[in-house]
């Protein structure tokens, strides 16, 4: 921050042309030289053309690559093979899973209809069944018999 002309933090009057900081000096040192790689001689400059390939080699060329097609088509349809038996192992999954959420979906039905239906106590008619025991056996019948007269009544 400058203020009037002064440097606030040495309270140095500025003068105009000076530097503020002092800069570094400089080394005199020679300057570091990396030597050329040799040029080639103008034959090694020539390009040699590459020797066309024998009918011989031209035909191991060409079954190498048959080769190599036939194993890599080979693994693809093995993984094809694999893709496809997940598939189905995931549509008879979803299949199940339908079919659990259709059952799911009834019974939560049947529940919602027997709601509006009445409750009988299990104590109640245990109790009344066991009354109905009792009364036949002190008048020496018995479920058969009483059975029978409703029946035939």
């Amino acid at each position: 921050m400058r203020l009037a002309g002064y440097n606030i933090y040495c309270l140095k009057k500025i003068v105009k042309g000076s530097n503020e900081m002092p800069r570094k000096k400089k080394i005199d040192s020679e300057p570091v030289v990396i030597p050329e790689p040799p040029k080639p001689a103008p034959e090694e400059l020539s390009k040699t053309r590459k020797p066309y390939p024998s009918r011989e080699q031209r035909l191991a060329m060409a079954e190498e690559e048959i080769l190599h097609w036939e194993k890599l088509n080979a693994e693809r349809r093995d993984l094809i093979e694999k893709t496809e038996k997940k598939l189905e192992e995931r549509k008879d999954a979803l299949a199940k899973g339908e079919y659990a959420l259709e059952k799911a979906h009834v019974k939560r039905d049947r529940i919602y209809s027997n709601l509006d239906k009445p409750t009988a106590p299990i104590k109640t008619v245990n109790k009344q069944y066991q009354e109905l025991l009792a009364a036949l056996q002190a008048n020496g019948k018995s479920i058969d018999d009483l059975i029978a007269d409703l029946r035939g009544a």
